[in-house]
C-alpha cells in the first residue's frame, strides 16, 4: 500500500472534499486582491465621494469574504487530517501485528513514521491544495490583466521548479535512511531502559550509553543531511526567485518606453502585486514539493494480506496431534529433521532437552506460531492454528488495567467464571475484596513475579482449549506455589505438553506423563 492522492481521496468523505474545494477556490483569490484592488487606485484620481464609499464597501466584502474561506479552509483541511491520522495508524497497528513485528518496529511505525507522513505529507498536501488553488486563480487574473505580460511573469515564476528536479530522489532516499535508522534507535533506547537492573548491577553504564548514542548520532546525523539538502534546494529557488520578478519588470519597462503591448505603469503594479502570488505560491509548491519527496519511501507500507480479525474456530473434539516427517530449519541450521509424533488427545508429555535444543519451538509449531519447513502437523483434522491451543509462555504477559480487563481481555465472561478463575489459582485472596476491579500497574511491579504467572495461567483457564502448552511457566514460583499450579493444569482430560527444567517427577507419574527428549533434532521417547 501507498500512502498518495488516491488514497486520501477514498479515505476522506465526499461532503468534506466538496467543502474544501469550495473554500479553496474561495480563499484562492487572497493572492490577487491585493493586484484587483491596489491596481485600481490610479483610475480612482479626479473621481467623487460615492465612488471611493462603493470602492470601499467592494473592497471590505471581497476582503472578508476571503480571510473567512481561508478559515474555514483550515477548520476543514485539519477535520481531514485527523481522519487520515486515524486511518494510517490503525494501519499500522494492524499490519505490524499480522506481520509480526518486534514492538519497537511497531510503535516506530505508528509514532515517528506517522508523525512524519503527517507533518511532512497531510500536512504538505493541506499547503499545495491551498497554494495551488492560489497560484491558478493568481495566474488566470495575472494573464486576464496582460496577455503577454502575463505568460512573462508565469515563465520566469516556472523557473522556481528547477530545483527540485534535481533533488527529489536524493530527498526520498535520505528520508528512507532516517526511518530506518530511528527504528535502530528505538531499539537501542528501548534496552536501555529495559536493562536497567543488569546495567546497574554489571556497572556498565558509560560502555551501553556509547552504543546507544552512537545510534542517536546516526539518526540525527541523517536527519540533518536531509535537512540541509532541503535549504540548499531553498536556496536556489530564493535566488531564481529574484530573477523570476526582476526579469518581467527589465521587460515591462522596455515596452513601456517603447509604448508596445499595451503594457502601462498601473497594469505593470497591477502585474506585480497580483504575479508576485503567483511567484510566492510556486516558491511555496516547492517547499512543499521537497518535503513530500522526504516521505517517499516510508510512505510505502508493506501490508499483510491476513485478516487478523478473522475468527478461527477452536477444535471442540477430542484433537490428536500429528506431526509427519517434519523439519524446520533457521537461518541454514537444522532445528528438527524428519519428525514423526502422533499424541492422542489427553497425552500428557514432558518435553527435555538443553537450552537451545528447540523447545519453544516445537511448542510454537503446535499452537501455530511457526510453520515447518517441509512436513505436516495438524491437530484434528486441520492445520495448527492458535486459538487450538492454550500457551501459557515463561514471561507473563500483562497491561495496565484491571484485573477483570487481564482475565477477560475483553471477552464477556461473568464475575463468577473470573472469580473461579481466580481461586483456582490462589489468587482470590491475595487481590483484597474486590480482586477483579484492583488496578494493576506493570511497569511498577506491583505484582510479584508468581502472581503474574498465576494470572497468566488464570486466564488461560478461563478458555476452554483441548491443547495446554507449558513453556518453563513455575521459573518464578516457589516450589509449593509451582506443585500446586502443576496439579491444577495436569488434572485435566485435555493434552498436556511441558517444557521445562526444573520437573516435580513425582507429580509426572502421578498424572501419567511420558518424556521426549530432544537429540540431534529429533525427538526420542524416554
Amino acid at each position: 500500500m501507498k500512502i498518495n492522492i488516491r488514497w486520501i481521496v477514498k479515505n476522506v468523505p465526499i461532503w468534506l472534499l466538496i467543502l474544501i474545494v469550495i473554500t479553496l477556490i474561495a480563499g484562492g483569490f487572497e493572492g490577487v486582491i491585493n493586484g484587483m484592488i491596489f491596481g485600481q487606485f490610479p483610475n480612482l484620481v479626479g473621481k467623487d465621494a460615492n465612488t471611493f464609499v462603493h470602492f470601499l464597501i467592494k473592497s471590505t466584502l471581497i476582503f472578508f469574504v476571503t480571510y473567512t474561506a481561508i478559515v474555514l479552509q483550515y477548520v476543514f483541511l485539519n477535520r481531514a487530517r485527523k481522519i487520515l491520522r486515524v486511518k494510517l495508524k490503525k494501519t499500522m497497528l494492524i499490519n505490524s501485528f499480522a506481520l509480526r513485528e518486534d514492538a519497537a518496529a511497531g510503535l516506530n511505525h505508528i509514532s515517528n513514521d506517522a508523525s512524519k507522513i503527517d507533518d511532512q505529507y497531510f500536512s504538505i498536501i493541506a499547503g499545495i491544495l491551498s497554494s495551488g488553488a492560489a497560484a491558478i486563480i493568481s495566474t488566470i487574473y495575472v494573464l486576464q490583466v496582460n496577455l503577454l505580460m502575463g505568460i512573462i511573469f508565469i515563465a520566469f515564476s516556472c523557473l522556481s521548479l528547477v530545483p527540485m528536479l534535481f533533488g527529489k530522489k536524493k530527498l526520498g532516499a535520505l528520508g528512507k535512511e532516517w526511518s530506518d535508522q530511528n527504528s535502530k534507535m528505538m531499539q537501542s533506547a528501548g534496552a536501555w531502559f529495559h536493562g536497567l537492573r543488569d546495567i546497574l548491577q554489571y556497572q556498565v553504564q558509560k560502555q551501553f550509553f556509547k552504543r546507544v548514542s552512537t545510534d542517536v548520532e546516526t539518526s540525527e546525523n541523517t536527519l540533518l543531511k536531509q535537512q540541509n539538502l532541503q535549504w540548499g534546494i531553498q536556496y536556489f529557488n530564493f535566488l531564481l526567485t529574484i530573477v523570476a520578478v526582476v526579469g518581467p519588470w527589465a521587460l515591462g519597462f522596455y515596452f513601456i518606453s517603447t509604448h508596445q503591448f499595451g503594457v502601462t505603469i498601473s497594469a505593470l503594479l497591477s502585474l506585480t502585486l497580483s504575479a508576485n502570488s503567483v511567484v510566492q505560491n510556486f516558491r511555496q509548491l516547492m517547499q512543499y514539493w521537497s518535503s513530500v519527496a522526504s516521505t517517499t519511501e516510508i510512505r510505502k507500507i508493506n501490508v499483510s494480506d491476513q485478516d487478523i480479525f478473522t475468527q478461527s474456530s477452536s477444535e471442540v473434539d477430542q484433537p490428536e496431534i500429528k506431526f509427519a516427517d517434519v523439519s524446520l530449519t533457521y537461518q541454514d541450521k537444522p532445528v528438527y529433521e524428519d519428525v514423526n509424533l502422533d499424541l492422542p488427545y489427553g497425552t500428557k508429555v514432558l518435553l527435555q532437552g538443553p537450552s537451545g535444543s528447540g523447545k519453544s519451538t516445537l511448542l510454537n509449531m503446535v499452537s501455530g506460531f511457526l510453520k515447518p519447513t517441509k512436513g505436516e502437523i495438524t491437530v484434528g483434522s486441520t492445520a495448527p492454528v492458535p486459538s487450538n491451543t492454550v500457551y501459557i509462555a515463561q514471561t507473563p504477559w500483562i497491561f495496565e488495567g484491571s484485573i477483570r480487563d487481564n482475565l477477560s481481555l475483553g471477552q464477556e465472561f461473568s464475575d463468577k467464571q473470573l472469580l473461579a478463575a481466580l481461586k483456582q489459582v490462589g489468587l482470590d485472596q491475595e487481590f483484597g475484596q474486590q480482586p477483579l476491579e484492583r488496578m494493576i500497574h506493570p511497569d511498577q511491579e506491583d505484582l510479584s513475579g508468581g502472581q503474574r504467572q498465576r494470572l497468566v495461567i488464570a486466564r488461560a483457564l478461563l478458555r476452554d482449549r483441548p491443547i495446554i502448552l507449558l513453556d518453563e511457566i513455575t521459573a518464578a514460583l516457589d516450589e509449593q506455589n509451582a506443585n500446586d499450579i502443576r496439579q491444577i493444569l495436569y488434572n485435566t482430560p485435555k493434552t498436556v505438553i511441558e517444557s521445562a527444567h526444573h520437573i516435580n517427577f513425582d507429580l509426572a507419574k502421578k498424572y501419567g506423563f511420558s518424556s521426549l527428549m530432544i537429540k540431534d533434532h529429533h525427538l526420542v521417547k524416554e
